[in-house]
């Protein structure tokens, strides 16, 4: 998987760690990642319970290489306060739904996982999704992942 990664780093498109989640195949796996380091824990249901998933293609587009160019003005500390105030907020904002906030989601999400808790997932997973919506909203930019 690291070799593939440092493959896809010279490619234009960039892609970043998440993708390796593939090579797991129909196992669901917990990711966690800092800069190069990445951890991956199999994660197992309950004896007796079983979670069933729609996945659906919207058909939308993505540009990778400019997500991450965007992530990477955003991090470690993004905008100045005094240089760009607005792009400092927004950095702030970003850095907060992709940290604290994120972090929050995920292990509520895991826990549910682990306990087989499909109401409570799909609970979270609704709880990201508009706080996604609302953050690319109030920054009036379209959703850039």
């Amino acid at each position: 998987m690291e070799l593939a990664y440092r493959g896809e780093t010279t490619t234009p498109s960039q892609c970043g760690r998440m993708d390796q989640g593939c090579a797991f195949g129909p196992i669901p796996v917990l990711m966690s990642f800092d800069g190069d380091f990445l951890d991956c824990q199999p994660l197992t249901l309950p004896p007796g319970k079983a979670l069933h998933f729609v996945i659906v293609d919207l058909g939308a587009s993505k540009d990778t290489p400019q997500i991450l160019r965007s992530l990477a003005e955003a991090y470690p500390v993004g905008a100045s306060a005094t240089t760009d105030p607005d792009l400092h907020v927004v950095h702030s904002k970003v850095r907060d739904f992709l940290g604290p906030t994120n972090e929050r989601l995920l292990s509520a999400a895991t826990d549910a996982f682990l306990k087989g808790d499909a109401p409570t997932i799909g609970a979270l997973m609704n709880e990201f999704q508009v706080r996604e919506c609302l953050r690319s909203h109030l920054e009036g930019k379209e959703l850039w992942w």
